[in-house]
């Protein structure tokens, strides 16, 4: 039976991985070294995503109960009437595999050294 070498992205990404844990600081000396009022207001800036939360919940069910309701299509269904110069190069609504094919096309972003 061949051995077969495991391919180059997954390679790649195991490095990565392996440096990234090579630098790792523990939580607890990371936290010494931070300045107190950091760690005192982080708090504050996580709970302001409660209300982004509670705004995209209300909206969904606002979506989910007035669109039918109304009649309402869901966005893209239809193409728009006056479509930007760009809309051309957009995957079709619901295509999943036009969107893979987009996705794939698409060159990964330069690595920094």
């Amino acid at each position: 039976m061949e051995a077969h070498s495991p391919h180059p992205a997954a390679t790649e990404g195991l490095l990565e991985h392996l440096e990234h844990r090579l630098f790792k600081k523990p939580l607890w000396t990371y936290l010494r070294c931070v300045h107190p009022l950091v760690i005192l207001t982080s708090p504050i800036i996580y709970l302001c995503a409660i209300p982004f939360f509670a705004l995209d919940l209300a909206v969904t069910i606002y979506q989910a109960i007035c669109f039918p309701v109304y009649g309402i299509a869901i966005k893209h269904v239809r193409p728009p009437l006056r479509p930007h110069s760009h809309y051309p190069t957009f995957v079709p609504y619901g295509d999943p595999r036009a969107y893979r094919k987009l996705v794939d096309r698409i060159a990964p972003a330069p690595r920094s050294a």
